[in-house]
């Protein structure tokens, strides 16, 4: 029932997606009105909301969804194992330091549900080499690029729901997941004296910028979780880096695998999938 406005479509596109791939997953634009007729227009084909993130009853008892103004941005369908829409995330247009995506949700209304945190998951789901990363845009992203398999996780540290994913992956064949979480698990922590975050160091100048090695160290830590998590169903696990200096931090240019498989792409200049996958270290 929804579209996909020229914006979105062409920030999409410049990310690395073509038209045909754009539309097979779906992509749509958070509507700004007429929210309560797409719902009515719902149930009148049948279709029951209750109990699905994103709806709930307003206060004349009449059920809508959780559309606003301010969270305008991408619709992002979140697809299960099993190929169904489990969820939905939203690339918010006006992007903060503290927001950029965000859950279609209705937790805090009458009858209204949280989205919880799924997995998504794109690709050959016998792929003996499963890719894992955060975000299903960035993942489906890099399948495309790649033709690998990937396994999308919210955040680093979103890693409750992954384990029973992993465990069936590994029933259909996977032999080794590769983590491919961003670069700023490898980020320099060197105090650069213009952080706006860090106006202590200014006065301290420290050699360490605290900020930065607190993030870092939260990184890694959601890291580490998906490790413990390899280690308990035996199954083979390897991290990826890329864009990486000589003392092995992040050169800081291409933050996420998709970034990467795209300046690869754009330096070939073809339009097949590339095989550039980053090298793996030793977890």
């Amino acid at each position: 029932m929804l579209t996909l406005n020229r914006k979105h479509q062409e920030d999409l596109q410049r990310r690395g997606l073509k038209p045909e791939q754009i539309e097979a997953q779906r992509y749509r634009s958070v509507p700004l009105f007429g929210m309560k007729k797409l719902v009515k227009r719902l149930a009148e084909e049948g279709y029951m909301v209750k109990g699905v993130p994103g709806f709930y009853r307003d206060t004349d008892g009449n059920w809508t969804i959780n559309f606003k103004a301010e969270n305008s941005g991408i619709l992002i369908p979140i697809v299960s194992l099993d190929g169904f829409i489990q969820g939905f995330q939203i690339r918010v247009d006006h992007v903060t330091d503290t927001k950029k995506y965000i859950w279609l949700s209705s937790v805090n209304y009458d009858q209204g549900v949280s989205s919880g945190s799924p997995v998504h998951v794109i690709g050959d789901l016998a792929a003996e080499r499963v890719y894992l990363t955060e975000g299903a845009l960035k993942g489906t992203i890099a399948h495309y690029l790649s033709g690998a398999t990937f396994v999308c996780v919210a955040g680093v540290n979103q890693y409750r729901n992954l384990k029973p994913v992993l465990e069936r992956m590994k029933g259909y064949g996977m032999k080794q997941l590769l983590e491919a979480y961003d670069m700023d698990k490898k980020m320099k922590v060197a105090c650069n004296k213009h952080d706006s975050k860090c106006a202590v160091c200014f006065e301290r100048s420290p050699v360490i910028c605290q900020h930065k090695a607190e993030k870092r160290r939260i990184i890694q830590n959601g890291c580490n979780k998906v490790y413990e998590i390899c280690r308990e169903l035996s199954l083979p696990m390897n991290r990826m880096v890329w864009d990486m200096d000589e003392s092995g931090e992040w050169n800081g240019k291409h933050k996420g695998i998709d970034d990467y498989l795209a300046a690869i792409k754009q330096k070939e200049g073809t339009g097949a999938q590339t095989s550039a996958l980053p090298k793996g270290e030793q977890s």
